[in-house]
C-alpha cells in the first residue's frame, strides 16, 4: 500500500463543530432509513463536497441507530454481518459495523476502506498476553492523510456480565490519528496501521492501556513506566503522569487513582512533582498489602469537573508484587478542596510518629479566578487551625509537633470557617 502524499493540513475532529451534521443525521424520518440509497442520500446531499461533514453524518446515524449484538459476539456466531442486513435488523458486530459505513458512503464517492485486526476491548483484560479480539474498522483519508473511524466503539459500550449494551455517543472514534488509535487497535496488515515506520508487534504488546479519555483529558504517561504492567518487588507503587494545561486559563484536568487488590478498592495519593508553562506531572503513590497481582485504574475529570461525581476511567495498569506486603502503609484520607488543586507533598501515610516534629508541606497548583487559597493545620485539641507559611508561590509548610491524636490540613474559606483537605492521625 502506497501511503498518499500529506497536502500539509492536518485535520483535528476534536476542534470542529459538527453539531449541524449530528442534528441532521438524527433527525432521519425512519422512512428514509428504509434502504441504503435512501439513507445515504439523505445523510450526504446536505453536504455535497464536504467529506468531512458527509463522512460525520453517516458515523452519527451508525452510532445512534445500530446496536452492538453482545450475544452474538459472546457466541461466536455473527450471523449475515452484510449492510442490507445490519440496516434491516439495527444491530451487528464490528464487521457488520464497518461494512455498513462503507455502503453508505460510497453513493457519495467517498472512499472508505474497511481495516482487519484485533482489538483491546472490553473481553481483554489489562496485561493480557493476548492481542486483543477479532475486529474491524475503516480508514479514509482526509487532506491526503490517512485517518480512521471504528463506528463501533463510537456507538457505545458492551457489558459482557449482563450480555448488554449501553448506547453511548463517542466521537472520540471519528477520524482518528492513527498514532492513537495504535494504542488499542492492532491490524492485520502492518501496512494498514497508517504510520511511517510502522510498529512491531512487541511495542504494541508494550503499550500502555489508555483510553479515549486519557486524549480528551490531556493525560500521558511520563516517568520510567512502560507498558501496562507495575512490578514491584517492595509494596510499593509509583507512577508519573503528565496533565496537559488548557491554553485558556492554565488549568488542568484532576487525576485519582484506585488499587484493586483481591476484592477491595484501595485508595491511592496523587502528589505534584513539577510543572512549567504547559504541563503539570503528577505521581500517583500506593502500597501493595501482600505479594500478588491487582489493577490500578487513573480516573480523570476535566479543568473544574466535580470530583465528587465519578470520573471516567483513564487508564489501567496491571500490578504485580514480588514483595510480602510488609511494607504496605495506610494512605492519609483527602478531601475536595473547591477553587484550585492541592498535593500534600508530607505527610502521604494515615499514620505518623506521635512526639516527632514533622514538617506539613502541601502544593497548591490550578487556581481558579476569585480562589485565594488558605492552607492551615488543626491539632488534635480542635483549637483555631494555624496557618501554613508561603515560601514560595503555591508552596505552603509549617513544622509541628505531633501531639497525639487526629491532624487535619484545611483550607480557611473565612476567618473562623474552613473545610477539610486532608487527615492524619499521630500514634
Amino acid at each position: 500500500m502506497v501511503l498518499p502524499q500529506f497536502s500539509g493540513k492536518r485535520f483535528e475532529a476534536y476542534r470542529t463543530d459538527f453539531s449541524r451534521e449530528d442534528g441532521h443525521a438524527r433527525a432521519c424520518p425512519k422512512s428514509t432509513a428504509a434502504s441504503i440509497p435512501t439513507l445515504a442520500h439523505y445523510l450526504t446531499s446536505p453536504f455535497a463536497g464536504d467529506q468531512v461533514s458527509q463522512l460525520r453524518a453517516i458515523f452519527t446515524w451508525l452510532a445512534d441507530n445500530v446496536i452492538y449484538d453482545v450475544p452474538a459476539f459472546m457466541s461466536g456466531r455473527y450471523g449475515d454481518q452484510s449492510p442490507e442486513a445490519v440496516l434491516q435488523t439495527r444491530k451487528a458486530v464490528c464487521e457488520g459495523y464497518a461494512n455498513l459505513y462503507i455502503a453508505l458512503a460510497e453513493p457519495a464517492g467517498l472512499d472508505v476502506k474497511k481495516v482487519i485486526g484485533v482489538a483491546r476491548g472490553v473481553d481483554v483484560q489489562v496485561g493480557d498476553d493476548r492481542l486483543g479480539s477479532p475486529h474491524a474498522w475503516n480508514a479514509v483519508t482526509v487532506n491526503g492523510e490517512y485517518l480512521l473511524i471504528d463506528s463501533t466503539w463510537g456507538a457505545g459500550v458492551c457489558d459482557l456480565a449482563t450480555r448488554s449494551f449501553r448506547k453511548l455517543f463517542r466521537p472520540f472514534f471519528f477520524l482518528l490519528r492513527p498514532n492513537k488509535l495504535i494504542y488499542t487497535h492492532w491490524p492485520d496488515d502492518p501496512k494498514e496501521q497508517f504510520l511511517d515506520p510502522p510498529i512491531t508487534e512487541t511495542v504494541f504488546r508494550g503499550l500502555p492501556a489508555m483510553k479515549p479519555e486519557s486524549w480528551d483529558l490531556g493525560i500521558k504517561l511520563a516517568g520510567r513506566q512502560r507498558g501496562q504492567v507495575i512490578r514491584s518487588k517492595d509494596d510499593s507503587i509509583e507512577l508519573e503522569l503528565r496533565l496537559r494545561k488548557r491554553p485558556s486559563d492554565g488549568l488542568t484536568g484532576k487525576v485519582v487513582g484506585r488499587l484493586h487488590w483481591k476484592g477491595q478498592a484501595l485508595p491511592t495519593v496523587c502528589q505534584w512533582v513539577r510543572e512549567d508553562d504547559r504541563f503539570v506531572w503528577m505521581a500517583i503513590k500506593c502500597w501493595c498489602p501482600t505479594a500478588g497481582n491487582g489493577e490500578l485504574n487513573i480516573f480523570g475529570w476535566p479543568p473544574g469537573g466535580d470530583q465528587t461525581k465519578n470520573g471516567p476511567q483513564c487508564m489501567s495498569f496491571k500490578v504485580v508484587n514480588e514483595g510480602p506486603g510488609k511494607g504496605a502503609k495506610p494512605l492519609l484520607q483527602q478531601y475536595v478542596v473547591k477553587g484550585f488543586s492541592f498535593s500534600v507533598l508530607n505527610p502521604i501515610t494515615a499514620q505518623v510518629k506521635k512526639n516527632e516534629v514533622l514538617p506539613i508541606r502541601v502544593r497548591v497548583f490550578d487556581i481558579e479566578n476569585g480562589a485565594t487559597p488558605a492552607i492551615a493545620v488543626q491539632g488534635p485539641d480542635g483549637g483555631m487551625p494555624e496557618r501554613l507559611d508561603q515560601i514560595e508561590p503555591g508552596l505552603f509548610e509549617i513544622k509541628k509537633t505531633m501531639e497525639p491524636g487526629q491532624w487535619k490540613i484545611v483550607n480557611m474559606t473565612s476567618e473562623y470557617g474552613f473545610s477539610f483537605a486532608a487527615v492524619f492521625d499521630a500514634v
